[in-house]
């Protein structure tokens, strides 16, 4: 978003914008910084994210279906996709089952005090990496914005210090308002630990 926010697309009153000018900022930024379309895609859906959230969490104007129509023509150009790691998805019923798994296991077998079905939850809903979900800090957090900032994110030209501040959705932020703040991370637990838990949980169900 503050890439967005210093290129000239980022000057455009958010209700002003039109899909040709997506359009053009996505072409520029692709070339730009040469990155490829799992990459633009991800940067253009934040941008899509945060135009569809501004109404509700700032009150703010915005024109999100411009971004929407843009990005059928970046994908329908080969501009845009999503990496062949992440194609795998969710089949009807398995989100419920592996929720109700994991609220079993952190009851009879949890023995950290950090619960595996909100860290799944939040995973599923922001659509982050795992490593991603497990370094968020209570600082990151800006709550009267309602954002997060999301550190070192991957990217092919900044593998550190590349940090991005996203809207937090409503799953999202009840999640977080209902951990505890026992230390500096908000899911305070070990990558390895969940990673493991939820593995076996997809070997069981």
């Amino acid at each position: 978003l503050e890439i967005v926010a210093k290129s000239a697309i980022g000057k455009i009153s958010a209700i002003n914008l039109e899909a040709p000018e997506v359009l053009q900022w996505a072409r520029d930024i692709a070339q730009d910084r040469q990155i490829g379309p799992a990459t633009l895609y991800q940067y253009v859906s934040y941008m899509r994210l945060a135009l569809a959230t501004a109404p509700a969490a700032w009150g703010i104007k915005a024109n999100h279906i411009a971004v929407t129509e843009a990005m059928k023509v970046l994908s329908q150009n080969g501009m845009i996709g999503q990496g062949a790691q992440r194609e795998r998805r969710l089949y009807e019923g398995e989100y419920e089952r592996l929720v109700e798994y994991l609220q079993r296991y952190d009851r009879e077998k949890n023995r950290t005090g950090v619960s595996n079905e909100k860290i799944f939850r939040f995973a599923v809903a922001s659509a982050w990496r795992i490593s991603e979900v497990m370094r968020v800090t209570w600082s990151d957090i800006n709550h009267k914005k309602r954002t997060i900032v999301i550190r070192d994110r991957k990217d092919p030209h900044e593998k550190i210090g590349n940090d991005q501040e996203v809207p937090l959705l409503e799953e999202m932020w009840e999640i977080i308002q209902s951990m505890p703040q026992t230390s500096d991370r908000i899911f305070p637990a070990v990558q390895g630990t969940v990673q493991q838990v939820y593995h076996n949980a997809c070997l069981i169900l």
